[in-house]
């Protein structure tokens, strides 16, 4: 025969208005529940069996102290919660997070991402927005905003806007002024510039080309400077034997350099017009003195294409002389038709001008050389 226990509804129960007897069973028909009574509980204490508790405890077991590869749990009953940290060494897949906490390493274990000291490290390839500390060594496809500061080495393609400074932070390049300062050494160098006024091309002398400095110009060259007290300003021509590094003293002789003058005789050939120079005096004796013995001279070229040698001279005691040896030279006075073509051109005359009257009247000429004594002209003969 079944052991018959006390039972009813579970209102019938929560009704009851005397408590179960220390061990008396009661079956809840409807919930199909079983009670037990404490002597002191109205309707007595469910027996519970297995609970939500023990299923979370037993479930979170099989995390915490399971074997896992790539993946460890750390279960936290007062909570309820499962924490998990990831090992992704040998992880083969995709991954999708919105952020990720920790160093990144490579295959070959070099350190990509410091999470310590908040920094990457190898290689990058994409845009990157913000500072940049530390050494980078190979090529920057991209463009640059903010500031480099270290050394660089290697070329680069694309613009470059704002001064440049040498290592003793004196100014080379002044982006607002648009001037350069300094010494330009010559070299395998072209600036090309549009912004520099009248300036196409500058370049400088390579070993292939004779010509140690080059201006293409698209109009005149203008160099301006204000002078200090009654000092001018000049272009210093600063020449030697030997090598820039180690120059050495000019001999008697030597050109001095100047001004070659060259016109396009053709679509693609120059040829020489003129020349004016100086070269050392062939009695000058160079002994590291202030000064050297020079002559200044002026020679033009031919119709014929060639370079007419030293037409004019000025030597260093003040005489100037033309060229006795080639014949055809001579000194041409400035030639005035009469009285009135005089004093159109010279209207303000000084004492020791001189000049060929083909007529006039005061002094009476005809073909004859005059000059000014600092009250009139006067016949020479």
């Amino acid at each position: 025969m079944p052991l018959q226990i006390r039972r009813g509804t579970d209102a019938e129960r929560l009704a009851m208005t005397q408590p179960l007897a220390q061990g008396e069973l009661l079956y809840v028909t409807n919930a199909q529940r079983l009670y037990v009574g404490n002597g002191s509980t109205l309707g007595g204490v469910q027996i519970t069996g297995y609970t939500n508790e023990d299923a979370q405890d037993a479930t979170a077991q099989l995390f915490s102290n399971g074997t896992h590869t790539g993946i460890t749990f750390t279960y936290n009953d007062a909570s309820a919660s499962l924490n998990a940290v990831v090992d992704l060494a040998n992880y083969q897949g995709t991954i999708g997070a919105t952020s990720f906490k920790g160093s990144i390493f490579a295959d070959d274990s070099t350190l990509l991402v410091d999470a310590v000291d908040g920094v990457l490290r190898g290689q990058h390839i994409g845009t990157l927005t913000g500072n940049v500390t530390g050494n980078l060594t190979g090529n920057v496809t991209g463009n640059l905003t903010g500031n480099v500061t270290g050394s660089t080495a290697g070329f680069h393609t694309g613009d470059i806007k704002g001064s440049v400074f040498a290592d003793d932070s004196s100014l080379l390049v002044d982006a607002i002024d648009r001037i350069f300062y300094g010494t330009i050494d010559t070299g395998n160098t072209t600036i090309n510039s549009t912004s520099l006024t009248s300036l196409t091309t500058f370049s400088m002398g390579t070993s292939a080309d004779p010509l140690a400095l080059n201006l293409n110009l698209s109009s005149n060259l203008q160099i301006q400077q204000p002078i200090t007290g009654v000092n001018g300003k000049f272009i210093s021509l600063v020449m030697g034997r030997g090598t820039l590094s180690s120059p050495a003293a000019v001999q008697a002789g030597d050109e001095l350099g100047g001004v070659i003058i060259n016109a396009y005789s053709n679509t693609t050939t120059t040829a020489l017009a003129g020349t004016f120079g100086f070269l050392v005096d062939p009695t000058a004796v160079i002994a590291g003195g202030s000064f050297i013995k020079s002559k200044a001279i002026i020679s033009a070229s031919t119709d014929s294409g060639a370079a007419e040698a030293d037409a004019l001279i000025l030597n260093s005691a003040g005489v100037v002389t033309a060229n006795a040896f080639v014949a055809s030279k001579y000194t041409q006075l400035a030639v005035y038709a009469n009285d009135a073509a005089r004093t159109s051109a010279i209207a303000a005359p000084v004492k020791g001008m001189m000049v060929f009257m083909t007529a006039g009247t005061s002094p009476a000429v005809t073909n004859k050389a005059v000059v000014y004594d600092g009250t009139s002209w006067v016949a020479l003969h």
